[in-house]
């Protein structure tokens, strides 16, 4: 019987592109994590954390061929042909939608697609087991590219500092990495599969502190005004959340139940790393790199 679901294998980070044959290199797709399940007269398709996004996606989970048990594991996305991007953003847009017409009206005015990277069950047999060269074989056979769901363009690691400069050159989110003859760690985070991450820097100003979860309200001076420019989570270590606390507690301009918000200065302004902005400008997941 084919499982109702798996829970995905995970990738650690690398800090620098790689170039080695072990590897196949890929370009990173920025969108949901999503499991696709097709059997008779069934589909599902599941984010990573075991979340049904099956009605928030028709035009996906009506693609996949019910007239044969198949999982797949890759990638829900959206791309913007006229930014030559993928359009995060479109996609947590749809994860959110809970009303049928919503969704029906949002998939015909911005279709999403599946970009599978690895298949993990087909016809009866479990491949989890498999070196993954040989799970690419049977996803080439198995799997025709229709434009709704479609395969993740894979190269010879060898290939891989070239791969990191286009992705860079186009402002996308990265690259992965996998050994060729790694079979699939369910549910573990594996050395065997490493991503790079196009990382962009910027000074910004810490312009609030949070009270209960730990976080920092970023803004950036923009056209003379400053803009809001996301939450900081990561990065910090104790010492550098007390020297930030000592300046800050003197500066002071206001505070509610969450925050305490405070007057943009020098003193707080610091380096920052992030990957992509979401459409209204917002770093996502920034972490601290230095005063």
């Amino acid at each position: 019987m084919i499982p109702n679901f798996i829970s995905p294998m995970l990738l650690e980070k690398t800090p620098s592109p790689l170039t080695s044959s072990k590897y196949l290199a890929e370009p990173k797709i920025d969108g949901v994590r999503g499991l696709l399940i097709g059997d008779t007269n069934y589909s599902r398709l599941w984010s990573r954390h075991q979340t049904d996004m099956t009605n928030q996606f028709p035009e996906i989970c009506k693609k996949i061929n019910k007239g044969r048990s198949i999982i797949l594991d890759g990638e829900v996305a959206s791309f913007n042909p006229d930014l030559s991007d993928f359009d995060f953003d479109s996609v947590m847009d749809r994860f959110r939608l809970r009303n049928e017409f919503k969704i029906k009206i949002a998939a015909e005015r911005s279709p999403t697609t599946f970009i599978a990277w690895d298949i993990l069950y087909y016809n009866g047999q479990d491949l989890r087991g498999l070196p993954l060269y040989k799970r690419k074989e049977i996803l080439n056979e198995v799997l025709i590219d229709d434009g709704v769901i479609s395969k993740v363009a894979s190269l010879s690691g060898l290939h891989g500092e070239n791969l990191a400069k286009q992705v860079v050159e186009r402002g996308w989110e990265g690259c992965v990495y996998k050994e060729v003859e790694s079979s699939y760690q369910t549910g573990k985070r594996s050395k065997q599969w490493l991503k790079w991450l196009n990382y962009k820097e910027q000074e910004v100003y810490v312009t609030g502190i949070r009270k209960k979860k730990f976080g920092y309200m970023l803004s950036r001076f923009e056209q003379g005004e400053y803009k809001p420019a996301g939450i900081l989570e990561l990065g910090t270590s104790q010492q550098i959340r007390s020297k930030v606390w000592n300046i800050a507690r003197t500066n002071i301009n206001k505070e509610d139940s969450s925050y305490y918000y405070l007057l943009p200065t020098p003193v707080l302004r610091i380096k920052v790393k992030y990957v992509r902005l979401t459409r209204n400008g917002f770093m996502r997941t920034p972490s601290f790199l230095s005063f």
